[in-house]
């Protein structure tokens, strides 16, 4: 009877293990995943925020990527009986002997972003179509403020892309445009997208000499002969980014401010965009005559764009009073230059209630749980980051670290 008894609790005792390894992988999921999520993210924005302020000080930035998590559960178990009798003593025993093992080994690879390709990314302009991805509104004005370098030659604040600027700059006039964009743009008086354009590659040929071949040739290049009689031009259509004005809006005060500053034809309802990216435009080229119908849009580069947000941080007092570092860059009125895009405190001790912190060179850097722009900033800076990278094949060393 006491044989009977172990062995129907060694039964229970496994039968339970079984049940155990059968739900441990919904479980591990269930309490885990939201986990890796925000660990993930956290460690995301710190990094960012870590080569912002590297930049401040004039050090390299370094990005290490996580493109893989392997977690392993398992859970394992183990019973023996007896037969009743354990050896110990005289007498019978009813208790078997059982054992139940958790195991959570995750595996992290890390693979540092370095070599041409980075460099390149790092320095070539950024795509001007992002303008048409962006949402009206404050999202807009950080994008502009932070991601272009000029509008129709109008500059913003060009030495301040300088690691360590000899002078003072300034972007009032470049503020005031973006302004006036986004005013537009959140009411639904302008937008940027893609528009095609037709243009002409020739001057008028003679119908009579196009041959079925010549017809085919034009159409793999996206372009095709338009017949008018004895004459006919070479035209290609092609997308390419403008700026279109709603019809009742070509008019408005705004509006005709805008155009007035940035030198455009008042009245028209598209404005094509041309870009350093697409049309080679150099950019120190003068900006388009009085009247155009064109944006010349130059963007920043990836480096240029992290090293105007660097402004922003405030350092310590006291690595400037040791000639570390230099005070924080500001217009010459005195409103530092990066007022309103992004806001980096620095403090001695690990701060409460802030966003994101880091700590560098003694001293820790936050983002104000209530700074908004800042927060936003930093998001949209790893969104561009992201576009950026998935534009290539990620290249490197793959460090694969099984932690536990």
């Amino acid at each position: 009877m006491v044989a009977t008894v172990a062995i129907l609790r060694i039964i229970a005792v496994m039968t339970l293990c079984s049940q155990l390894c059968g739900c441990v992988g919904p479980t591990a999921i269930r309490y885990s995943r939201n986990l890796y999520n925000e660990a993930y993210r956290e460690t995301n924005d710190q990094e960012i925020l870590l080569n912002i302020v590297r930049l401040r000080y004039a050090d390299s930035p370094v990005f290490i990527d996580l493109p893989n998590i392997t977690s392993q559960f398992q859970v394992s178990g183990m019973g023996a009986g007896t037969g009743g009798v354990d050896g110990a003593g005289p007498g019978p025993t009813r208790l078997g002997m059982g054992e139940l093992f958790l195991k959570d080994a995750p595996t992290l690879s890390y693979t540092p972003r370095s070599g041409q390709q980075v460099g390149k990314r790092l320095l070539t302009a950024l795509r001007s179509d992002l303008l048409a991805s962006i949402s009206p509104g404050g999202d807009m004005r950080l994008f502009m403020l932070a991601a272009i370098d000029s509008l129709n030659g109008i500059r913003n604040a060009p030495l301040s892309t300088s690691i360590y600027p000899t002078a003072r700059d300034d972007n009032e006039l470049f503020e005031h445009v973006v302004h006036l964009i986004c005013c537009l743009q959140e009411r639904g008086a302008i937008e940027f997208r893609l528009v095609k354009f037709e243009d002409e590659r020739s001057g008028p040929i003679e119908a009579s000499k196009i041959r079925p071949r010549d017809m085919v040739e034009a159409a793999r290049s996206d372009m095709e002969f338009r017949v008018d009689g004895d004459s006919a031009l070479l035209i290609k259509r092609e997308a390419a980014l403008a700026m279109v004005v709603r019809d009742n809006e070509s008019e408005s005060p705004e509006m005709l401010e805008l155009a007035n500053i940035l030198g455009l034809e008042a009245g028209r309802q598209v404005y094509r965009i041309e870009t350093q990216e697409t049309d080679e435009l150099d950019t120190d080229e003068l900006p388009p005559a009085l009247g155009s119908d064109t944006l010349s849009l130059n963007m920043r580069s990836l480096w240029q764009l992290m090293v105007f947000l660097s402004k922003g941080v405030h350092v310590p007092s006291q690595h400037v009073e040791r000639g570390v570092i230099d005070e924080n860059p500001t217009a010459p009125d005195g409103t530092p230059l990066t007022d309103g895009v992004i806001r980096v405190c620095s403090r001695k001790h690990r701060p409460k209630h802030v966003d994101v912190a880091v700590k560098y060179r003694g001293f820790w850097f936050d983002v104000a749980e209530d700074d908004i722009a800042t927060r936003s900033m930093i998001s949209l800076l790893e969104l561009i980051l992201e576009l950026q990278e998935s534009e290539s094949v990620r290249e490197g060393p793959l460090l694969t670290l099984p932690v536990g």
